[in-house]
């Protein structure tokens, strides 16, 4: 997928120009946004051409028909319920719905349904996910490596969904430290007002506090010690900026281990 085409330096633009016109291209499907005419299709020919205006967060009813739009380009239908629960978990944004819609098409039968959505579209909801994510915000850094290493192997892995997994990890820490109280310890019931203070679920909030049970497989520790509010706002800013790294395109490892070392000097 190539987004906001745009926005690319003229040099980029005529490099994927070239590559596009290779008769022998392994791309199997090419989704490209614009604001404006990309001159593409002048040079280059395609067998569909799909345009969409993306619509304002609100319209729910009209990123419904967008992802009912996107089902029949796989040949599939869906539940408008289903569509609701993709929202969601994957959030407007058009290029994790095409993503996931995808994946659905594959095990799903006609119809998407929502219980498909549910078991189906667990990258938002992943645990493996959630212990990288917790293995870098606890700075256990080469834990984190390796199991990047494991999560990169599985042919389904998408980078970019990390990414939107990660950056939304940090916002809820983030909105943990503004309702933190800056203890050492936390009781559970004090992990539980926090958690509905900030909207945040109360086992990710347990984590971030350093709240350990008996059966805890991860000891974890309280990111009040580790972190400020500053530094948050940081590493959102730069995971911002990786995220548009690689949709130029670079190796997603050096782009990961990059915000590894940035981390490890807050």
């Amino acid at each position: 997928m190539i987004k906001n085409f745009e926005k690319l330096k003229d040099d980029q633009k005529k490099l994927i120009k070239k590559l596009l016109s290779i008769e022998d291209s392994t791309v199997s499907t090419l989704i490209i946004t614009s604001r404006g005419k990309t001159g593409l299709s002048k040079s280059i020919k395609f067998d569909h051409i799909f345009e969409y205006k993306l619509p304002n967060p609100w319209e729910e009813d009209k990123w419904v028909k967008i992802i009912e739009d996107i089902a029949k380009k796989f040949d599939k239908n869906i539940d408008k319920n289903a569509a609701i629960r993709l929202i969601e978990l994957a959030g407007k944004n058009d290029e994790y719905l095409y993503q996931e819609i995808k994946k659905l098409s594959i095990y799903s039968s006609e119809t998407i349904s929502f219980n498909d959505v549910s078991e189906i579209s667990s990258s938002f909801s992943n645990p493996e996910y959630e212990d990288i994510c917790y293995a870098i915000s606890s700075k256990s850094f080469q834990i984190a490596l390796k199991k990047i290493d494991e999560l990169m192997e599985d042919p389904t892995f998408y980078p970019l969904t990390f990414l939107y997994y990660l950056f939304n990890y940090f916002l809820d820490m983030i909105k943990v430290m503004y309702n933190g109280e800056g203890k050492l310890k936390y009781t559970w019931n004090q992990v539980e007002k926090i958690s509905n203070n900030s909207g945040v679920k109360k086992g990710r909030t347990k984590n971030f506090l350093g709240v350990n049970f008996k059966n805890d497989y991860i000891r974890r520790i309280n990111h009040e010690r580790i972190y400020d509010i500053q530094s948050i706002e940081e590493i959102l800013i730069e995971i911002e900026k990786l995220d548009r790294r690689i949709k130029y395109g670079e190796n997603f490892k050096i782009i990961i281990t990059d915000l590894i070392n940035y981390i490890k000097e807050k």
